[in-house]
């Protein structure tokens, strides 16, 4: 079995790419006596130190950028790190006031509440003492209409017996007059 050998276009490099190419194309497909024979040459030599040269200035630019790059990307990491913690305090913070603020809530709530049952019971307060002062008040007047009534009961008595005795008198009076006047009549009657 025969190996393919790929094809290889070229494309318009720099002559040092260009004989770097084709070094590594005859290093993987061609022979190494060729390989030999191709480095033996003096031309060569330079060709590979300055592909070499050139590769190793490369790599140095490409170190530069890693180097540029990995403090640009240590700086984003930190400020990545800083934004999350500012994050976590932040929701944090939030759990704490909201929870304050319910507790607040709740404070004013049962407060209110309370606030409802004074007024009620200063309203309830106020309508017993005004019921209380009125009560109060029909008992003083009932008080005193029992302590005038006893008062007014006895001169009405008084008064009854008084005008009882005048009835009497007068009828005693009554009596005794004409008693006397029998008196004399008989009296005057036996002269």
């Amino acid at each position: 079995m025969q190996k393919e050998v790929p094809t290889k276009t070229v494309p318009a490099l720099p002559k040092a790419a260009y004989r770097q190419d084709v070094m590594e194309y005859s290093i993987k497909y061609d022979k190494p006596e060729s390989l030999k024979q191709y480095m033996s040459s003096g031309k060569i030599k330079e060709e590979l130190e300055e592909c070499f040269m050139n590769q190793a200035t490369e790599q140095a630019k490409r170190g530069a950028a890693e180097k540029e790059k990995n403090p640009l990307e240590q700086k984003f990491k930190e400020l990545l790190q800083m934004l999350e913690d500012q994050e976590r305090a932040f929701k944090g913070f939030r759990v704490k006031i909201t929870d304050e603020m319910r507790e607040r809530d709740n404070l004013l709530r049962k407060m209110n509440e309370r606030i409802q049952m004074l007024e009620i019971l200063r309203n309830i307060t106020e309508e017993q003492e005004e019921h209380y002062m009125k009560k109060e008040e029909c008992a003083k007047r009932e008080a005193a209409e029992r302590e005038k009534d006893p008062s007014e009961q006895e001169v009405k008595e008084l008064w009854q017996k008084l005008e009882d005795q005048r009835r009497l008198l007068q009828g005693l009076r009554a009596k005794m007059t004409g008693e006397i006047r029998e008196r004399e009549k008989t009296s005057a009657g036996c002269v």
